[in-house]
């Protein structure tokens, strides 16, 4: 009885939070989730299972080492820049981030806490799955997995760059990712 309170709390708790999902920027809200089939609810679900294949990867190396993983084509979807997102619309040569390109890239959905904690996940998994298997590295390259890592560590080093810069400390946008979040991901991914 008393672990089930616990499990009632913990659902309850996240349906409060399911406004946290949303982050504002100049006054229009803006879907963590965008993109991704399924919504918020899916998006945790799938979160917490990169989290739990990334725990095994970990734990269990030699184990998983002898087998390839079976759902790039799902994990690099997770890391894929959704298409209504308005900066895949900006020159990506561009390496002056002018006002505007700064605020489309703040106002995305990328940007928001929440998916830079799913996509720091997915990130980890990918980095995980090919340590532990050469052929997983192979299989990545062969998914196009390092074209869509290219426009991610792109579209975050942009992101990076707008907020340590003064005009990101204008912008008014509530439950953005911290820095140092975005800088994970960064590293994440040049690794």
């Amino acid at each position: 009885v008393e672990g089930g309170g616990k499990i009632q709390g913990a659902v309850e708790t996240s349906a409060a939070d399911e406004d946290d999902d949303l982050s504002e920027h100049d006054g229009v809200e803006v879907d963590c989730s965008e993109g991704l089939g399924g919504g918020r609810k899916q998006m945790q679900a799938v979160h917490l299972l990169m989290k739990t294949q990334v725990l095994i990867c970990k734990r269990y190396v030699d184990e998983i080492g002898k087998y390839k993983y079976p759902a790039y084509q799902m994990l690099l979807s997770c890391l894929c820049t959704p298409k209504s997102d308005p900066s895949q619309s900006t020159s990506q040569d561009c390496d002056i981030v002018t006002e505007d390109v700064g605020d489309i890239i703040l106002s995305s959905c990328l940007v928001t806490e929440k998916r830079c904690e799913f996509v720091l996940t997915a990130v980890e998994l990918v980095f995980q799955t090919c340590l532990v298997s050469p052929l997983n590295a192979e299989e990545l390259v062969a998914e196009g997995g390092m074209h869509i890592l290219e426009s991610l560590l792109d579209f975050y080093v942009r992101a990076a760059m707008i907020l340590f810069s003064n005009e990101g400390k204008r912008n008014k946008v509530r439950s953005l990712a911290s820095k140092s979040l975005i800088l994970k991901i960064v590293i994440l991914i040049i690794r």
